[in-house]
């Protein structure tokens, strides 16, 4: 897993829509899943889950049918989340986690290419995330302008 975490909120920030995360990755699996998932940490201590989201390289930016992927390309691929009407508090920094799984909530990706429910085996997958000029990964936050 790997989080970013933002400064300190100087002002309550009001998000209202989509949620959506893009990352430019590559793995070594011919399939793999990426999970995204969003996070108040408030000045206190206390974090809690906001909003989260999964997709796989098979599968990849909503396709309806599966896409094969060579292992070690970049692709850029987009997780996108449920609407939601959330306001990050002054002082909270917004996290946000990428991992390979969020089990129980999603079933275990075996990083094999095929229907999941047919694998009878399981391998580990080594994942890169890209960021910078050449290949972007960010987060889109739906801001919301109160009037």
């Amino acid at each position: 897993m790997i989080s970013f975490i933002s400064d300190e909120l100087k002002e309550d920030l009001h998000i209202l829509g989509e949620i959506s995360v893009t990352l430019s990755v590559s793995s070594d699996a011919a399939d793999t899943a990426f999970f995204a998932k969003v996070m108040e940490n408030f000045a206190d201590g206390e974090t809690v889950n906001v909003r989260g989201s999964i997709t796989s390289l098979g599968y990849r930016n909503n396709s309806p049918h599966r896409i094969k992927y060579k292992t070690g390309a970049i692709e850029k691929i987009t997780i996108k989340m449920w609407a939601i009407d959330w306001r990050f508090k002054k002082g909270s920094r917004i996290r946000l986690d990428i991992t390979s799984s969020d089990f129980p909530q999603y079933s275990v990706h075996t990083n094999n290419e095929g229907v999941w429910a047919l694998q009878d085996s399981a391998k580990v997958a080594h994942q890169t995330i890209y960021t910078g000029f050449e290949h972007e990964s960010y987060i889109e936050l739906p801001i919301a302008y109160d009037a």
